[in-house]
């Protein structure tokens, strides 16, 4: 995922370089950090052909499902130092049994000076471990970080997850150690040039945005037909055996932002599921890592909420962007869960956090603190509210459905076919872009329900459940494989409507 965006690089593309034999050759010096001769060879002319490329400072995706990493980096790798002490071991051994002999005060001060700069090695690394946790919004095992250099220009934008094939940079266009002590502008060149075993760079050659993961098929109407029913039981499982929620679970994680008019934004589906209790066992993030490239969680609690922000901040010393849990990739489902609220005071911070969680549910935006001025970002993060009560984030999402869960214990142990499903929500959710049409009969027969629901309740029925219900039967229509809607999927959303407004009176 691209994190952040740095200024562009200015470089010589093409230099002349002397061969020993005297030969004048021109060579590119693209897609490397730094150009070196080969042999006698030396560059005798420079500044010619001046180009610039752009470096994108890329994470691991966050919320990553696992089953979508091909390959995991194990992270505990053996510190330099550690190393160097294993392989100088038995030289201290067999030196352990000489004689001490007396050390000059030069040796002293030259050890002295070789300690001194190893702590600071230290404190270096550690500078630039705390900047690499800033810059990751989810912090997980495996997780890769990159500096991708971009040549050509392309629309990359923040957030967006990228699939990119390049060059391995070897070297460091790093300034030297001695000038970084001196320099001014130090952290924000430790925090935009971390050193290469850290950040590797990666000079793009061929690239994709929004890549879909291995293994992932688009299906067929009849075959979304066939897979719906399995995967309303797979729902249903983790829903404690709630038909009516897993129906619209399963339409929430279809649902994207289309469109935005004014302040309507088309597309968008947030829900709540309320009456749940403490000691409950639903495993939303548990279930949708099973079937989705990538989820997150916040467990919505007042240390955690006055903690730190969740909408990333610029750092105006080190001049880069530091993350927070709402910045990652659109369409990654967002599972707030309130069931562990207590009460207490909120700080500036966590109101602040509360306040963005609302804009995320009925707005679509995360507003984007530069210090000096605030941005809001558009977003596309379907959210689900797990709440006992009724709350202010509860009331802002689009339906509210009280959990009822099943007498009858729901079969965890059932065998499913994930990569089937996976396959099935990857076409349902990819369905939303596409092209939707309505006929003449339903347009009537979906004016003629609106009149008489407002006749029957005209409090509490508006213009904006109407945009519900269409958002809805569309959802619907489209989890079933078809892009138009039918009779039979208005009646049958308006059957799971009448349904919810019932237990939320009861």
């Amino acid at each position: 995922m691209v994190q952040d965006i740095f200024d562009p690089e200015y470089f010589d593309g093409v230099l002349n370089v002397m061969q020993a034999d005297g030969t004048l050759k021109k060579v590119t010096s693209r897609y490397q950090d730094v150009f070196i001769p080969k042999g006698d060879a030396k560059v005798v002319a420079q500044g010619e052909h001046l180009m610039e490329r752009v470096p994108y400072y890329c994470v691991s995706v966050p919320g990553e499902s696992d089953w979508c990493r091909k390959t995991v980096a194990e992270n505990d790798t053996m510190d330099v130092d550690e190393a160097s002490k294993v392989k100088k071991r038995p030289v201290e051994d067999i030196s352990s049994d000489v004689e001490q002999v007396p050390q000059s005060q030069e040796n002293v001060s030259k050890k002295s000076n070789i300690r001194a700069e190893q702590e600071g090695k230290h404190v270096k690394k550690a500078n630039h471990m705390e900047n690499l946790k800033s810059a990751t919004p989810i912090p997980k095992k495996g997780d890769l970080t990159c500096i991708v250099k971009l040549y050509q220009e392309t629309d990359w934008k923040l957030n967006d997850m990228i699939e990119v094939v390049g060059i391995l940079g070897v070297g460091s266009s790093s300034p030297p150690e001695s000038s970084l002590e001196s320099d001014f502008m130090s952290l924000e060149i430790s925090a935009r040039q971390p050193p290469a075993s850290l950040v590797p760079r990666v000079h793009c050659i061929s690239h994709k945005v929004n890549p879909t993961p291995t293994g992932l098929e688009t299906l067929s109407q009849s075959q979304c037909e066939e897979i719906r029913p399995t995967a309303i039981r797979l729902l249903m499982d983790y829903l404690e055996g709630d038909r009516l929620a897993a129906e619209y679970v399963l339409l929430w994680i279809s649902s994207g932002v289309l469109s935005r008019v004014d302040d309507v934004i088309v597309g968008k589906l947030s829900l709540a599921l309320t009456r749940v209790g403490e000691n409950s066992k639903l495993q939303l993030l548990e279930l949708l890592h099973s079937i989705l490239p990538a989820a997150q969680e916040i467990a919505l609690n007042v240390s955690e909420l006055c903690a730190s922000s969740i909408s990333p901040k610029k750092c105006y010393q080190s001049n880069k962007l530091q993350a927070g849990r709402l910045q990652t990739c659109n369409r990654t489902p967002i599972v707030v869960d309130e069931t562990k609220l207590e009460e207490g005071k909120l700080d500036k911070q966590g109101i602040q956090n509360l306040q963005a969680l609302v804009q995320v549910a009925t707005k679509q935006t995360v507003t984007y603190d530069f210090q000096y001025y605030t941005k809001d970002w558009p977003v596309d993060l379907p959210m689900i509210v797990v709440s006992g009560n009724k709350s202010p984030l509860v009331s802002g999402t689009d339906c509210n459905i009280p959990l009822f869960p099943s007498v009858c214990k729901p079969r965890k142990d059932t065998l499913y076919n994930l990569p089937e499903l996976r396959s099935y929500f990857h076409t349902i959710r990819n369905n939303t872009g596409r092209e939707f049409a309505i006929g003449e009969d339903c347009i009537n027969k979906i004016q003629a329900d609106f009149v008489a629901a407002r006749q029957r309740d005209s409090k509490n029925i508006h213009e904006s459940d109407l945009h519900v219900w269409l958002n809805l039967a569309r959802l619907w229509e489209q989890s079933h494989g078809s892009d138009s809607l039918s009779l039979q999927g208005w009646q049958a959303v308006q059957g799971l409507e009448k349904e919810r407004r019932e237990r939320a009176t009861t």
